[in-house]
């Protein structure tokens, strides 16, 4: 399963080459809740699923030594192999930069590797960088509502934070779908 075009992939990798800070945004904002949530978590590893330029990885090297980070980056070939199962997930400002006709073949693939649980977040407005063929870098452009639909078809979203209309980003924690108990069954109790 594929969740981006080859086309794409080669216009990501160029992007790269030609903005060495490409893809720090994410990780610096919502740095301090990831860190909050590893902790809280007792995180011993995580992925960060769409790594950009690895920003992420190396602040945590530095604040969370002996924590275990994974990257997954499809633009650089040293990380861009489907990653495997991760407890704890982080995938921040990357919904937006999907291809819309991959978009359901990515959060497969991101259901796909969060084991227990997520922290993502969304950008819902255009980006200010472009990519190396013109176009905005910010691939699909939709509402709160709209992602808050979308993510709580593949998780179980257990908080979800979109402050006020004028804010451009949301944040999301969920968890892996998993059967619960019935408890008004007597065998579940």
């Amino acid at each position: 399963m594929s969740t981006l075009s080859d086309e794409y992939r080669k216009v990501l990798e160029e992007t790269h080459k030609q903005k060495k800070n490409w893809g720090t945004t994410g990780s610096g904002k919502f740095y301090k809740t990831i860190l909050k949530l590893a902790d809280m978590y007792k995180t011993e590893e995580l992925l960060d699923y769409g790594a950009g330029v690895g920003n992420l990885k190396k602040s945590l090297a530095e604040d969370r030594p002996n924590l275990i980070v994974h990257e997954y980056e499809p633009a650089r070939p040293e990380v861009c192999e489907p990653p495997d199962p991760c407890r704890f997930v982080v995938c921040n400002d990357v919904f937006e930069h999907v291809e819309p006709e991959y978009l359901d073949a990515f959060f497969e693939d991101l259901q796909r590797v969060v084991a227990y649980r997520g922290y993502f977040t969304v950008c819902m407005t255009p980006a200010v960088a472009q990519l190396s063929d013109g176009r905005n870098a910010h691939l699909i452009v939709k509402p709160w509502e709209w992602w808050v639909r979308k993510v709580s078809r593949y998780f179980h979203i257990r908080e979800a934070i979109h402050l006020n209309r004028r804010e451009p980003q949301g944040q999301f924690v969920v968890e892996k779908f998993y059967p619960l108990p019935d408890y008004h069954d007597p065998k579940d109790r």
